[in-house]
């Protein structure tokens, strides 16, 4: 007589701990991923919302913010640079300013008073650089008050300043 051997079914591995954390994993890489991208837009809309606020333009900001890695960038209260592009803006009475840009790198916060006041408070700034252009018309009006009867005019990437003589050279006696 032969024996068989009846099989027995081998009992299914758990891999049920292997895939809960996997998909733990997977919604903390999606989190980390959204919150890179999703807290510096927060940032640069906050910081644009409160330039045109303060400067009172009609169009809003440029505004473009990087902090890299994020998470602790917003724990220390630091942000690596900004770069701000704004056009058109009043300064004062009636100067006009065509546009202005502005890079700033190393801007220390306070992350306690944003996330209470929600808003920008910068405690310093390690360096930064603007550039502003002005018109033609606005340089007329700043040196016309200066030095009346004068005229400033750009010609071929050159400042031509046109005056009466007898006013310019009346302060050297």
């Amino acid at each position: 007589m032969v024996e068989t051997a009846t099989s027995v079914p081998k009992p299914k591995k758990k891999h049920g701990c292997l895939i809960a954390l996997a998909v733990l994993l997977f919604i903390f890489i999606a989190l980390s991923v959204f919150l890179e991208f999703a807290v510096p837009a927060r940032v640069e809309a906050l910081i644009g919302d409160r330039l045109q606020q303060d400067l009172k333009t009609k169009e809003k900001p440029v505004v473009q913010v990087s902090m890299h890695p994020l998470l602790y960038k917003l724990i220390v209260g630091r942000i690596d640079s900004v770069y701000v592009k704004i056009r058109n803006v009043d300064v004062k009475n009636g100067l006009v300013v065509d546009s202005a840009e502005a890079f700033i790198k190393g801007i220390s916060f306070d992350p306690v008073r944003i996330i209470r006041t929600r808003q920008p408070s910068v405690k310093s700034i390690d360096e930064g650089q603007i550039k502003v252009v002005l018109s033609e018309k606005a340089v007329n009006d700043l040196v016309g008050g200066q030095l009346p009867g004068s005229h400033v005019k750009l010609v071929k990437g050159r400042v031509l300043f046109t005056g009466d003589l007898s006013y310019i050279l009346s302060g050297f006696t």
